[in-house]
């Protein structure tokens, strides 16, 4: 699990506004099932494909970032039989009623990391 970006996104001032997986079999030489898990603002994808930008240092309190920023963050990972416990944390700036804001939990079976949607419609969130 990682914060997947484009290039233009961070130049447009967001980072950490995607939380992605994908699995490898091979010791992280290829990649597979990209996965969002989360997204603040950013659309979900699959794969995001890497360019030359690398990332800015500084957090939401600096000039450079959007207007509607927000990120989700800081993931964590349990894994107990089948079953995977993932916690990250959501923070958005230009909170909604229905935005939440703070950690957040799913729990779920290892094989929805396995799906061939970039997208899915999830596992139960706490």
């Amino acid at each position: 699990m990682w914060n997947q970006v484009s290039g233009d996104e961070i130049r447009a001032g967001y980072r950490r506004g995607r939380l992605s997986s994908a699995i490898s079999k091979d010791d992280g030489k290829t990649w597979q099932h990209f996965r969002t898990i989360d997204r603040v603002v950013l659309p979900p994808a699959g794969r995001v494909l890497p360019d030359r930008c690398r990332a800015w240092r500084g957090g939401w309190t600096t000039s450079r970032a959007a207007a509607d920023y927000g990120s989700v963050d800081y993931p964590t990972v349990e894994i107990v039989d089948d079953t995977v416990f993932l916690f990250w944390y959501r923070v958005v700036l230009d909170q909604q009623p229905a935005d939440v804001t703070g950690r957040r939990l799913w729990v779920l079976p290892v094989s929805w990391f396995y799906g061939t949607s970039p997208v899915a419609a999830g596992p139960k969130l706490y």
